[in-house]
């Protein structure tokens, strides 16, 4: 379709996603949403690094990502290189907005989509306590000269308002989505043996990489540690896996858990793994919309999570889990104690949970506030041209 001309009724405009990889991230696992769900719309993908474990689903699709390697980083030639390819791309898909899923792709798709001529809509998805203060000024500046910034919780959408000045008609909030009917079909396929033995109870989960301690592993081993009288046949389970991981285990030897709790490093059944438990948590020190909390509500799990980010957009204390305070020993282990050991409320805040998820959370609802977006940029942009 050329620019400037009016879509036709069942003419799908042509969008193109940029992502760093496809790796097993909640990132990547909402893209692979939106190319399932989202309609009125042609899919185009490209990548930074053509790898990771999304790489089958999206080929599922019919898409084969093509590939715009930074090899190491942003200050060298080959960036240059990189957006003026990915710009020849854009012009010759025909495509109508790039569309950038995380840090380094919204750098090179901002570029690239000023070089083509084209609008871009970069993605805010948490809060940047990782990437530190230079990158975090780097990405402010890529932001700011978006054409709209999307971003998946009300938490973000008042730091880009409040603390970078973005204008609230640059900024939309649209939460993650997650496919409840996929889901509890995965739910059902455990694809490792289960760790634990027959009456372990109650047995609690938390799915999280081990890259950064902002994840509270460390607080949570100090406050399963204070659970020994009061729950003494819990257990808890830790999937996912980081650099992190030998001085956790390490810290759960000294602690004395070395027999309740189970470190089961990268899984890709993690829907299984929720549906064999009985409480799910998150530690973090800073979150965005967690999916981790959304699958678990999606298992009808009661969720015990830190009051950050946008997590309390999901969990509603007392209602779907209980919040705490991040880094609070005392304040997690009591949760804990309390669900661990009342089980028919703890089913009552799960079944809360699941419910909360469909109504506001799920893949329908998501895809259609992303159309809405979409139409809402693009035919936008179809009236500018038009009035040119």
């Amino acid at each position: 379709m050329q620019s400037g001309t009016t879509r036709r009724r069942g003419e799908a405009w042509r969008v193109t996603h940029l992502v760093n990889c496809l790796g097993l991230g909640g990132t990547e696992r909402q893209l692979v949403e939106q190319l399932r769900a989202v309609s009125g719309v042609e899919a185009d993908l490209c990548v930074l690094q053509k790898t990771g474990e999304f790489m089958e689903h999206v080929r599922a699709l019919d898409l084969e990502p093509q590939e715009f390697p930074l090899n190491g980083g942003l200050l060298q030639l080959n960036t240059v290189r990189q957006a003026t390819r990915l710009a020849i791309h854009l012009r010759r898909s025909g495509s109508r907005l790039v569309h950038c899923h995380d840090y380094y792709s919204n750098l090179l798709g901002v570029a690239a989509a000023r070089l083509a001529g084209l609008p871009c809509l970069v993605s805010r998805r948490d809060l940047g306590a990782w990437i530190g203060p230079d990158k975090a000024r780097v990405l402010r500046i890529a932001t700011r000269a978006a054409s709209h910034v999307l971003c998946n919780a009300g938490a973000i959408h008042r730091v880009l308002l409040d603390e970078e000045r973005l204008p609230a008609s640059r900024v939309t909030v649209v939460p993650n989505g997650l496919d409840t009917a996929r889901f509890d079909q995965a739910a059902g396929r455990l694809e490792q043996d289960w760790p634990l033995p027959v009456g372990a109870a109650p047995i609690f989960v938390m799915a999280g990489n081990m890259k950064h301690a902002l994840k509270g592993h460390a607080v949570l081993l100090e406050a399963m540690a204070q659970l020994r009288r009061d729950l003494p046949n819990a257990h808890l389970l830790l999937a996912g896996d980081g650099a992190l991981r030998p001085a956790l285990e390490a810290r759960a030897a000294e602690l004395g858990l070395g027999g309740r709790v189970s470190f089961l490093g990268r899984r890709s059944d993690i829907p299984a793994l929720l549906a064999r438990s009985h409480i799910a948590l998150s530690c973090s020190r800073t979150e965005g919309l967690p999916n981790a909390v959304m699958e678990a509500m999606a298992a009808h799990l009661p969720v015990i999570a830190t009051a950050v980010g946008g997590t309390p957009e999901l969990v509603r204390d007392t209602v779907t889990g209980r919040l705490v305070p991040p880094d609070d020993v005392e304040a997690l282990a009591e949760a804990m104690r309390e669900l661990g050991t009342r089980p028919a409320l703890a089913r009552r805040l799960g079944i809360a949970g699941r419910s909360r998820l469909v109504a506001e959370f799920s893949t329908p609802v998501m895809a259609r506030r992303m159309e809405a977006l979409y139409e809402r940029l693009l035919g936008a942009r179809r009236e500018v041209r038009h009035a040119a």
